[in-house]
């Protein structure tokens, strides 16, 4: 039986490629721990959003993210 290991920034990644509409960070981290069982502070995504997927999204002027 193999386990397949999701890391954090994938988690954010998919969690904003899924999405239809731009998502603040507090949304972002509440769909992981709903979906993936997993507990991601808001601190914590966006420390993610703005240093390892810096290139791949972009922020509006309502602080909201979304995948470029």
């Amino acid at each position: 039986m193999t386990t397949k290991t999701v890391s954090t920034v994938d988690l954010v990644r998919q969690t904003l490629k899924k999405s239809t509409k731009p998502l603040k960070a507090k949304l972002i981290s509440r769909d992981i721990r709903q979906n993936a069982g997993f507990t991601l502070l808001r601190k914590d995504v966006n420390s993610i959003l703005y240093n390892e997927l810096e290139r791949e999204v972009e922020q509006n002027e309502s602080f909201e993210w979304t995948i470029v």
